[in-house]
């Protein structure tokens, strides 16, 4: 990502609060969404089964999920929250920010990654890596 803000590269792919990150570090940075549309992912919170600390880690989800430390999270990483408690603490300008919060357009040209078969993720990374590493 300092490729982008030093001018070294002339675009990447970023997460959407990554982007506001860097923008904030360098205002000629700009994000956009392709017209064909892109990937919607979330992030998960779980507990492995076999977890030798349930408790703590229960208790660590507990604490942000509370409204008041999602609403804080929400802002800190530039993401959306899907809190609907935490919504209602985040600023105006936050909740309206069409990087944060994609608009009906773009969500609907868009669509979840799902989990692939093993044989066509092998061949996505084998793509991937050669455009990665410009091979």
């Amino acid at each position: 990502n300092s490729g982008l803000v030093t001018g070294d590269y002339l675009m990447a792919m970023l997460y959407n609060g990554d982007a506001l990150a860097l923008q904030e570090i360098n205002s000629q940075i700009s994000f956009s969404v392709p017209t064909e549309g892109t990937n919607i992912w979330m992030d998960y919170l779980m507990v492995m089964e076999a977890s030798k600390k349930k408790e703590l880690a229960m208790s660590f989800i507990n604490f942000i999920n509370e409204p008041e430390n999602a609403a804080r999270l929400a802002l800190y990483v530039n993401f959306a929250s899907p809190n609907m408690a935490a919504k209602k603490l985040l600023p105006q300008d936050h909740l309206d920010d069409p990087i944060i919060y994609p608009n009906k357009d773009v969500l609907d040209r868009s669509e979840f990654t799902n989990e692939l078969p093993p044989r066509v993720q092998k061949k996505y990374n084998t793509i991937f890596s050669k455009i990665l590493h410009g091979l």
